[in-house]
């Protein structure tokens, strides 16, 4: 089995305090699949706050003899979007993305031809702008250790290069060595020399789970901890809960209403301020059908 992409280094961490909370919107998830096999998902969300609603259409169709899957989405601000994937076809564990949007009112256009190769031991990444300049670059790679008794163990990196600039052409940067088993899972990161950074995600038992989140910026004496957990009542429904040093509370409650049915309501309160802090609820609903 391949290790984790770069970016997907802490997710299960990460999971626990965004998962499960839809604070401040109303959210609405459709998804159905047609007669052809084709996958269609419809999105929306209402800021309660700004009053503002957007909304997605996509459209999956995978072409599995092939290796290919296209993939077009639509927004409420015009945008179009269209993807084509290519895996296992070119080289067994290489999958070639073509990412492109156009902006139907201003008439801005964008594409990003994305790379992607893993083996056993390294899962690497290499995205790249389509521009007639000089083309910035996103570089990242994870490492398993493949000794016997240590695969646990990784280890990655990750840039961003601005080849006009060659060798003083590098943006961002990020180190990251962790440890992935089955119940225990530990990230931790520096970011761009100045940023320091640790998740940790621990399955307690088959129904609870459990996240712990640090970060401290260098030159600054502000230092984020926070803490998240998560728990399987019964087998239709699960509470969420994540606390911070800043005495942010979050609650999280779903349930599955039906088969296809799944209702979510999430609470955030400002503990330093119950009378009249930036409390915030939160209301998701998802269908498939």
């Amino acid at each position: 089995m391949a290790p984790p992409a770069f970016a997907d280094l802490g997710k299960d961490a990460r999971d626990l305090f965004t998962k499960g909370f839809h604070n401040g919107i109303v959210k609405l998830d459709l998804k159905t699949v047609a007669e052809n096999k084709v996958e269609f998902k419809v999105s929306g969300t209402h800021k309660q706050t700004s009053a503002a609603t957007d909304a997605k259409l996509e459209a999956k169709y995978k072409v599995s003899d092939y290796g290919l899957t296209l993939t077009e989405t639509w927004d409420t601000k015009n945008i179009l979007g269209g993807k084509v994937e290519l895996e296992d076809k070119l080289r067994k564990g290489l999958k070639v993305t073509l990412d492109s949007s156009f902006n139907t009112v201003s008439g801005a256009k964008d594409a990003t031809l994305k790379t992607n190769y893993k083996t056993n031991c390294v899962n690497i990444n290499l995205d790249s702008a389509l521009v007639l300049a000089a083309p910035v670059l996103n570089v990242s790679g994870v490492f398993r250790c493949p000794s016997k008794g240590y695969q646990g163990w990784l280890a990655g990196a990750s840039a961003t290069l601005d080849t006009a600039k060659q060798l003083e052409g590098v943006k961002k940067s990020q180190l990251a060595l962790g440890y992935v088993s089955d119940e225990l899972k530990v990230h931790t990161y520096i970011k761009d020399l100045k940023e320091f950074g640790a998740q940790v995600y621990h399955k307690v038992s088959p129904k609870s789970e459990v996240g712990i989140d640090i970060n401290w910026v260098g030159n600054s004496a502000a230092t984020k901890f926070a803490l998240a957990a998560k728990h399987k009542i019964d087998s239709n429904s699960t509470a969420n809960f994540s606390v911070d040093n800043k005495s942010i509370l979050n609650f999280g409650y779903t349930n599955v209403v039906q088969r296809g049915v799944k209702l979510t309501g999430s609470l955030l309160l400002d503990a330093k301020a119950l009378s009249g802090g930036d409390h915030k609820v939160g209301l998701g609903l998802d269908l498939e059908l």
